[in-house]
């Protein structure tokens, strides 16, 4: 039985079962999705309740514990938290900023029952670009309006606020830097799952199917793992065991706040498999398209009528639509901006330069912020 880091070795920190897997978690959230989009909220609310409610609750947490594992690597390789977070927000704002732009002004211009000028000037419309800073609004005037899931424009993007305070926590303590002290990044991320089954005996019963502070914790296990993955073997017995106990966990109301060990071991098992790429796999990653535009299109595709409460038509008309959306994201938008990584050195250069010349920035680059070059993880 070999270790993670042996497989993450073998493949050359590239296996293949992460870009699997990341497409086939985008693909779970547009079918997920075919419900509250063509039967309305109560109907999504229930079936999150029914015999495929745990598989459903699984899917966010193991995109953000994939997340924290891949992104550990790039944050310990990084010579500056400023190069690190600037990686980071090439990968998330362009696509992001074009997803955002094409829904408010392509499909609010088609879909809404405002007037044009009416649109253009309301508050909404403004608001709506504030997305892009990952102030999530949902709404646009009048878009999708007579939808069973109505107004709603962008309901995926709930995400995207703790995405960036996960990018912001690792930074943080990247500052100190704990990211190279692995037994302290485990009493964070233990203090962390501590503070999630806390709030289950103070407050009682939550009303949220997977609380987002929740995907925070299965980032840092992420991290974690990443951090320990010399010590971890990669076992089916555990994966097996990991599905089993998530599933028991998310058949009870609060659960989801202790899933984040199994759920990010199960993640980082699937991950590590490294079956040969398929043509699909090797072009590019449209997993971040099929997330950004699966909903709108949908939503649009419902708007057209005639098709709501008949989800498999539905998923047959939008999929192919959202496929050809993701290749253009991917190689127009994602992986252009993906170029700049060539900036990074100037980047890290900037940084460098501000911590000489500030007084405070250079007390913390003791600390953390200025180490470069790849470090061995203590304990």
């Amino acid at each position: 039985m070999k270790t993670f880091a042996e497989l993450h070795d073998q493949a050359k920190g590239r296996p293949s079962g992460f870009d699997y897997l990341r497409i086939g978690l985008a693909v779970s959230v547009v079918l997920f999705h075919l419900v509250g989009i063509n039967y309305g909220e109560q109907a999504q609310l229930m079936a999150f309740e029914g015999k495929f409610g745990p598989l459903a609750k699984m899917v966010v947490p193991m995109f953000f514990g994939l997340s924290g594992f891949l992104i550990a690597g790039s944050l310990l390789r990084s010579r500056t938290i400023l190069g690190f977070l600037f990686l980071r927000g090439i990968r998330i704002f362009p696509a992001l900023a074009v997803e955002i732009c094409v829904s408010a002004v392509f499909l609010g211009l088609i879909f809404t029952t405002c007037q044009t000028g009416a649109y253009l000037r309301a508050d909404e419309f403004h608001s709506y670009f504030l997305n892009i800073l990952g102030d999530i609004h949902y709404r646009l005037p009048g878009v999708f309006a007579g939808n069973p899931l109505p107004y709603r424009v962008n309901g995926q993007l709930w995400t995207i606020p703790y995405e960036l305070r996960c990018y912001i926590a690792a930074a943080v303590l990247a500052i100190f830097g704990i990211h190279r002290q692995r037994r302290w990044f485990l009493l964070i991320t233990v203090l962390a799952q501590m503070i999630m089954a806390e709030r289950i005996l103070a407050h009682g019963p939550v009303m949220e199917d997977v609380p987002g502070n929740v995907v925070v914790v299965c980032f840092l296990c992420g991290i974690l793992f990443y951090l320990y993955r010399d010590r971890i073997m990669h076992s089916a017995f555990l994966a097996v065991g990991s599905a089993v106990l998530c599933a028991v966990l998310l058949c009870w109301r609060d659960g989801s706040y202790l899933m984040a060990a199994p759920a990010v071991y199960l993640t980082c098992y699937l991950g590590l498999l490294n079956p040969g790429r398929i043509r699909v796999i090797q072009s590019g990653d449209y997993s971040y398209g099929i997330y950004l535009y699966g909903f709108p299109v949908q939503q649009a595709v419902a708007a057209l009528g005639g098709w709501t409460h008949q989800w498999a038509l539905s998923f047959v008309l939008s999929f192919p639509v959202i496929v050809l959306v993701a290749y253009f994201s991917w190689h127009v938008v994602e992986s252009r901006a993906l170029r700049a990584r060539k900036w990074q050195s100037k980047v890290d250069a900037l940084w460098i330069g501000l911590v000489s010349r500030l007084p405070l920035l250079n007390r913390l680059s003791k600390l953390g912020i200025g180490s470069t070059g790849v470090a061995e993880t203590s304990g």
